[in-house]
């Protein structure tokens, strides 16, 4: 999941690159961290945490093309142009699976941050908040870098 242009086509390489940029940099900062808040984390723990934390956005790239949300989109888009402002000519119950879809998407992203959240805790056998909302903060800092400088 990655913010390219749409005009740019993307080769495999190229994901590849991103995806080794956003294990390895969470990597080094979050065992980084670990290691000031407790000199016996361990990098196989951290390492663990950075590669199943993302596994519910994986399942969301994955729900989202089975809903064919690319179709749904641009029928909206079309809806918009024609001057059907109150959607009308979109189906009702399409609107509400999107939704629906929404709500779920939500609640994955809120799980994978709780995934980080309590494997850091066990990584640096940490009891303490503040250390939490930092493990947070600098993951998610990090990957919004990753998204638009690579």
């Amino acid at each position: 999941m990655h913010f390219y242009k749409p005009e740019v086509t993307v080769s495999f390489i190229a994901v590849l690159k991103v995806h080794t940029y956003m294990v390895l940099a969470p990597l080094i900062l979050l065992y980084i961290a670990g290691v000031i808040v407790n000199n016996k984390t361990r990098i196989i723990d951290v390492l663990n945490v950075i590669l199943i934390a993302p596994f519910p956005l994986y399942l969301m790239l994955f729900l989202s093309r089975l809903i064919n949300q690319d179709k749904f989109t641009s029928e909206i888009d079309q809806a918009l142009k024609n001057g059907d402002h109150t959607l009308s000519s979109i189906d009702k119950g399409r609107m509400a699976l999107f939704g629906l879809f929404g709500i779920f998407v939500l609640f994955l992203l809120f799980y994978q941050f709780y995934l980080l959240v309590k494997g850091m805790n066990i990584a640096v056998n940490n009891k303490q908040v503040w250390v939490s909302i930092l493990f947070v903060a600098l993951y998610f800092m990090l990957d919004l870098g990753i998204q638009f400088y690579f």
